[in-house]
């Protein structure tokens, strides 16, 4: 039985009322039909009864979707959109049209990764950026571990990790949830870093969240995911029958009398005994795992406020038994303006709480011994000793401390909060003060039960696990202050931009550590631990940098640009006569394509050649206080 169809067609226009070729006239809904105007802008399509509207796309220009009710000819004329080159990104301390950069700087906006199921936001940036490779090194629930690097390695023995940047805060990229982000900008040469001088060695990434919108009313959004994880692939793996013949054949070929005779042999390979089990450890340990994700968000605003609130829940378990991750993680942004627009203030909380959780080993260790794993060995049996079912295995002993509440438990609360005013007296002269407090607090448990264990049923020695229990605590604080003056000037076609700052930062950091061993009882509780092991230590230290830069920004009728930056960083971690440093750079572009010789080739080419050179520096070494090493 087949739809009934009409024929619908029609011209598209430019706004100067010339034929569009090449626009994409799509049916809306499940139906795959699609229709290309010609040169002449005309196009034609049949479409079933059911389609309500069109959708009319074209480069550079704003779609539009139209109703098809009653209608068999649609003629529109199409409008031309911001372009990609007008697109306004951040870059260090302000904002630029992506047409006049000199700099080697990327971005990507939200909408480009829309319909992925992100859990972090480095995952962003994947594939999106060149000169960007990002790593991931572990599937640990919760923790990635992803490495980013920009353009290759920039240090041999020191931090290679890129300078991430949160609303004009120093953060890290996981400080904030993917569904919060609005754009992201990646700084990438010297060039474009160097107004953030000795903390840029490795690169910088901006990342701006989303903001409150005026004159749509309340905006709510709720996204909700799940998904199912499990093994792609795992080795496979030998039955014990054949490991225990094999073992026999290597012993033999070195003269060695062989450890299972014929009888075992067979009970192996029939397995009507458990005393002869054939045991996978991959199926023992691996499981099928699921992950929900929650998001809901609040914005909106009127003529002199804007608001913007939302939380996240994600509930994400490992494929390894054992292993699992909770957190919850909010975002708050509240923007005010008074005197008629020339004074605005904005105010902020990001944070998170995030519970993670491990066998009594990391795991990497635990996935190491698992792989080395013998098929011959039981997983769980009666203790001979006390006929209780608290016997386990070498190799099922991660299970048997689960089992008895053993594990490490890791739980990380951080809050960056922010306030800042800005004061415009007279038009194009902004000055900003921008205050911050990004704290971090870790707590990491490690219990290890009292139980027993024994290799394989031959084995008459049972082994008694000893006992222990390791807490760790931390908590850092970063504060930061930042004064701003920027005016900017345009007479004629000549366009300038001046900016002036200074920037103080300071870093307080406190870890304390304790651990007992022989627990008279299988509870996390230091009083329980045996009074002759307990062990204790501690560590703090403070360091803080203090900066003042500039930067100048030319443009001549959009042709010729010119940006100079100047830098310069001091920081309590070198010794006298060493602390301060300067980081200047210079960037010059010519816009080839707003020539008048180059006005009669194809609209939408672009050609601008562009040349730098900047310094950076490294003040992020291992140790806090080089100058008394």
């Amino acid at each position: 039985m087949y739809a009934q169809l009409k024929t619908i067609s029609g011209k598209v226009l430019d706004d100067q009322r010339m034929p569009l070729p090449g626009v994409i006239v799509k049916a809306n809904g499940s139906i795959n039909v699609t229709a290309i105007t010609n040169k002449d802008g005309n196009y034609s399509l049949q479409i079933p009864e059911v389609v309500k509207t069109l959708t009319f796309s074209y480069l550079s220009y704003t779609s539009q979707i139209i109703s098809v009710a009653g209608k068999s000819v649609i003629n529109v004329t199409l409008k031309e959109s911001v372009t990609q080159l007008e697109e306004v990104i951040a870059v260090g301390y302000g904002t630029q049209t992506k047409a006049n950069l000199t700099g080697a700087v990327s971005s990507v906006s939200v909408k480009e990764v829309e319909g992925r199921a992100l859990t972090s936001a480095d995952q962003i940036l994947q594939g999106k950026i060149s000169g960007v490779t990002i790593v991931q090194n572990s599937g640990r629930p919760g923790d990635d571990n992803s490495e980013i690097r920009i353009r290759g390695v920039s240090s041999i023995d020191n931090n290679n990790d890129p300078l991430v940047i949160i609303n004009g805060v120093q953060g890290n990229i996981n400080d904030v949830n993917p569904n919060d982000i609005e754009s992201v900008s990646v700084l990438k040469d010297a060039a474009s870093a160097a107004i953030y001088g000795s903390r840029a060695s490795a690169g910088v990434i901006i990342i701006e969240t989303k903001k409150g919108v005026t004159g749509k009313g309340l905006q709510v959004e709720y996204n909700v995911t799940g998904s199912m994880v499990n093994a792609t692939r795992l080795p496979n793996t030998v039955d014990s029958y054949t490991y225990a013949s094999l073992l026999n054949e290597a012993r033999a070929n070195v003269a060695l009398a062989p450890i299972y005779n014929a009888s075992q042999l067979e009970l192996f390979k029939n397995q009507t005994d458990p005393n002869f089990p054939n045991t996978n450890w991959y199926d023992v340990y691996y499981k099928k795992a699921y992950m929900q994700n929650h998001y809901l968000s609040l914005r909106g605003g009127e003529k002199n406020y804007k608001f913007s609130n939302s939380v996240g829940y994600k509930d994400q378990e490992g494929i390894l038994a054992g292993t699992s991750s909770k957190r919850l993680s909010y975002n708050s942004n509240l923007n005010g303006s008074f005197v008629k627009n020339k004074i605005r203030i904005n105010l902020g909380l990001v944070g998170y709480s995030e519970k993670g959780k491990e066998l009594i080993s990391p795991t990497s260790t635990a996935l190491a011994e698992i792989s080395g794993s013998l098929p011959t060995a039981f997983i769980q049996s009666i203790d001979t000793l006390t006929g209780d079912p608290n016997l386990y295995s070498y190799p099922g002993r991660f299970l048997g401390a689960m089992n008895l509440g053993g594990g490490i438990e890791n739980k990380l609360n951080s809050l960056n909060s922010r306030a800042s005013i800005e004061i415009e007296p007279v038009k194009g002269l902004i000055g900003k003060i921008l205050l911050s407090n990004n704290k971090l607090k870790t707590d990491y448990v490690n219990f290890t039960p009292r139980f027993y264990t024994s290799g394989s049923y031959e084995e008459t020695a049972i082994n008694l696990r000893e006992s222990s229990l390791e807490k760790r605590n931390s908590q850092s604080d970063l504060n930061t202050f930042l004064a701003t003056l920027e005016y900017t000037l345009k007479k004629n076609k000549h366009d300038f931009k001046f900016l002036g700052a200074h920037e103080r930062l300071e870093m307080i950091y406190s870890y304390d550590a304790g651990s007992v061993k022989n627990l008279s009882s299988n509870q996390p509780i230091f009083n329980y631990g045996d009074p002759t092991s307990p062990f204790l230590s501690s560590a703090a230290n403070e360091t803080a940098t203090a900066s003042f830069f500039g930067r100048v920004n030319f443009s001549y009728a959009g042709k010729y640009l010119l940006e100079l930056n100047m830098r310069r960083d001091g920081s309590s971690r070198f010794a006298d006569g060493r602390k301060w440093g300067n980081f200047p750079s210079v960037s010059a572009g010519w816009r080839i394509s707003e020539e008048g010789f180059f006005k009669g080739l194809q609209k939408d080419v672009y050609l601008k050649i562009r040349g730098s050179w900047g310094r950076l520096g490294n003040q992020n070494i291992f140790t806090q206080y080089a100058f008394a090493d």
